[in-house]
């Protein structure tokens, strides 16, 4: 068996050793127990915390830790606080960057490669950053095998590209792509291949010549609603149920229905976007509905809300004439279960080797940026549309942050803003000065002119979180705030209910959506992508309780006024200015402020 299958297959100290003699000549066992950094609760989650040897790669320290878990270790467990581990570790011993393996008794384990960032030529910690895989037996574990298993750990810029995201991202992609084009049809390069693809995509009367747009467009939001499924598939209960079961979502069930001689796409695929995540449990009973939907919880947000060019018919009966062939689904679903998918969403500082949130908006970016093969014009130029990369993003945002929060608090000292924004920062303001900031975070809006598929609306969530985490760690602040906003006494009842059986991530992100972030974009599909993303950075951090109503899962808010279609270098017409002044009486402000809250939760109560 070769060495990487064995690790994978038997994860344990020996297996561990075995690898890394193997990989790195430089290697050299050194236990060293580590359990004495740590206080004594630590120990009710790991049963110890040792240093198993360490290596000189290229004039780099490398040392190697490793920890066996109490409990099973699952893609979301433990991973915050591992990473919290790893840095205090690396910090104690003054070390260039170190691997630590987290494994459990089933097998399953994190690969973690953390590597310091120092201030200048001495060694004075700036900030960290950790590469992740999460490895388990019942998986393909295909990236890990082809990254990892093919490295050489010749330098510390080797093994970072191992643990790069990045090479998944782009083979990604192209599979993506290719199923993209495997619908539409076209000439194409995908990686380094020319391919020519026939259409196989039926849309009911619309005939391929002179539509192409048309069928982009259904073929982007088919592949992006599958997808964000195929993540509510890896959003499990604590008692491993899934809000969407495998019956319904897999290359398996594609097979099956296509041996009765069914459609997948209008059998399950189309009551899954139309019938079942669009409809409360009691409006389900008169369809013909697969067995297990009753698992399945309603979302609305508009988000599977059918269109005129979704072609779902009249009384929301299927369009036989659309037809997309069993073997497309097959073939894609097949791709996919390839792939690991991780419904944590990675940042500059921590990033997992899996398909994350964050790829429904590169898959976006990059297929409407595709050489159009009818006009030879790119799509991207035609558009203005751009893919920025998620440093730039990060940079940008948070600066905008910074100069927002010295001009509305008066308070100077951008080092000191600066940290609330970095990982591993500290919140350095006083009592007073961090209400103020709070404040100022809870009025802040954010509006993208060409939003794309959000990047920065989304960037500029995950650095207002960031703060908040240091600011009002509880989220008792945010959630109070929250619960003001709402504008009746029974719905600030059933909100305050709500928040309180959810995580403090749940309840900042439900904020920050619904009042601070908006975009506007000339494209129809980048509003739809937009609010996908936000819909689903919303799902994947709330929480699943089996036994309640909608497994507990509350309606997501109506995001149609906050992602929408225009094009912002045209301004209004001057004889509808009058009409959509809204700024000349503080009494139409009010009315329209009090119509925008009840429109956001019109599902939620």
């Amino acid at each position: 068996m070769p060495i990487i299958d064995n690790l994978i297959q038997n994860i344990s100290r020996d297996t561990l050793l075995q690898f890394l003699r193997t990989k790195i000549s430089s290697f050299k066992p050194d236990d060293k127990d580590l359990n004495h950094l740590f206080t004594e609760d630590i120990f009710e989650k790991y049963e110890s915390i040792e240093k198993i040897g360490e290596a000189v790669i290229d004039n780099d320290d490398l040392i190697v830790i490793t920890s066996k878990t109490t409990d099973p270790l699952t893609e979301r467990s433990g991973k915050k606080k591992q990473y919290e581990i790893a840095k205090k570790i690396l910090k104690h011993e003054v070390k260039d960057a170190s691997l630590f393996i987290f494994y459990d008794n089933d097998g399953n384990f994190r690969f973690s490669f953390v590597k310091a960032n120092y201030l200048g030529t001495k060694k004075e910690f700036t900030d960290f950053k950790r590469y992740t895989y999460f490895v388990t037996p019942q998986q393909t574990n295909k990236t890990f095998i082809r990254q990892v298993g093919g490295c050489n750990f010749n330098s510390l810029d080797e093994i970072i590209q191992a643990f790069s995201v990045e090479p998944l991202n782009k083979l990604f992609y192209q599979d993506i792509a290719t199923a993209f084009y495997g619908l539409i049809g076209g000439k194409v390069k995908i990686g380094s291949r020319n391919e020519d693809f026939n259409t196989t995509l039926t849309l009911p009367s619309t005939p391929t010549d002179g539509n192409r747009k048309i069928y982009q467009e259904f073929a982007v939001r088919l592949i992006g609603r599958t997808i964000f499924c195929w993540f509510l598939k890896n959003k499990k209960s604590v008692n491993s149920i899934p809000l969407i079961p495998e019956s319904w979502l897999s290359s398996n069930t594609v097979a099956e229905v296509n041996n009765e001689q069914h459609n997948y796409y209008h059998t399950i695929l189309e009551k899954l976007f139309f019938l079942v995540l669009n409809k409360k449990q009691d409006e389900r009973s008169s369809y013909d509905l697969p067995s297990e939907q009753e698992i399945i919880p309603f979302l609305n947000g508009s988000l599977f809300e059918s269109h005129i060019d979704d072609f779902f018919g009249e009384n929301r009966n299927p369009n036989f004439a659309l037809d997309i062939p069993n073997d497309w689904f097959l073939d894609l679903f097949k791709v996919l279960e390839q792939y690991n998918f991780t419904i944590d969403e990675n940042s500059i500082y921590d990033a997992e080797v899996s398909i994350d949130p964050e790829m429904l908006g590169t898959i976006f970016e990059n297929l409407l940026a595709e050489i159009d093969p009818d006009t030879k014009k790119s799509a991207r130029k035609a558009t203005g549309s751009f893919y920025t990369p998620r440093e730039i993003v990060d940079y940008m945002v948070e600066q905008s942050l910074i100069q927002y929060l010295k001009t509305k608090t008066a308070i100077e000292e951008d080092n000191l803003l600066e940290e609330l924004f970095k990982e591993g920062g500290e919140n350095r303001f006083n009592k007073t000065q961090t209400q103020t900031i709070l404040q100022a975070l809870s009025d802040v809006k954010i509006l993208d002119p060409a939003c794309g598929s959000g990047a920065f609306p989304m960037g500029a969530l995950h650095k207002i979180i960031l703060a908040l985490h240091k600011l009002d760690p509880d989220a008792s602040w945010w959630k109070a705030k929250q619960i003001e906003n709402v504008p009746n006494a029974l719905a600030k009842k059933m909100l305050k209910e709500k928040l309180d059986s959810e995580n403090a991530d749940y309840v900042r992100k439900l904020g920050i959506i619904q009042n601070s972030i908006y975009g506007v974009d000339i494209q129809p599909i980048a509003a739809e992508i937009s609010k996908l993303r936000s819909f689903l950075s919303l799902v994947i951090d709330e929480t699943i309780n089996d036994k309640a109503e909608n497994r507990g899962i509350k309606a997501l808010p109506n995001l149609e006024f906050k992602f929408v279609t225009a094009n912002t270098l045209i301004g209004l017409e001057e004889k509808n200015i009058s009409v959509m002044d809204f700024g000349q009486t503080d009494d139409l402000q009010d009315q329209l402020k009090h119509i925008r809250n009840e429109y956001l939760q019109a599902y939620f109560f």
